[in-house]
């Protein structure tokens, strides 16, 4: 009867992780605008002090596990495009930065986000993909 129980559970589980793989979304592009909310608050939820600045750092990684790689540069802008030249099925992430006032070295950051987390504006997890069309054809007949 355990053994049943323990075969019974293990399918759930199995199936509740099947099923959100299965949810993700992919688009295809080579282009992409992406865009978050703005960071209006500490960690500890109190306002972001006066004269104190609050960047981006945008991350794609390949895989829905690592750092990723900083794309582009630090951005106080709550949107950028993404150019894709190599192929692949992309997540994309931001992290926010904050900067104290006259200093240039940010303070520790907050984790990014990712596009494949719970954070996404309607909680459907998303990423992107970017392959290369292949050639026209050609030599275009008629056969009789």
């Amino acid at each position: 009867m355990k053994k049943a129980i323990l075969f019974i559970i293990s399918f759930l589980i199995s199936s509740c992780i099947s099923f959100n793989v299965q949810a993700q979304t992919w688009f295809t592009a080579n282009q992409v605008t992406v865009a978050w909310n703005p960071v209006t608050t500490l960690s500890d939820g109190t306002a972001i002090p006066s004269g104190d600045t609050v960047k981006y750092q945008l991350y794609l990684r390949i895989g829905t596990t690592g750092d990723g790689t900083p794309y582009g540069a630090e951005t106080e802008a709550i949107q950028q495009t993404i150019t894709f030249t190599t192929e692949g099925a992309y997540f994309w992430g931001v992290k926010t930065l904050r900067y104290k006032q006259g200093e240039t070295i940010p303070i520790p950051s907050a984790t990014t986000s990712w596009s494949n987390d719970a954070g996404v504006t309607d909680g459907s997890p998303f990423g992107i993909k970017y392959y290369v069309a292949p050639s026209s054809a050609g030599g275009l007949k008629r056969v009789p």
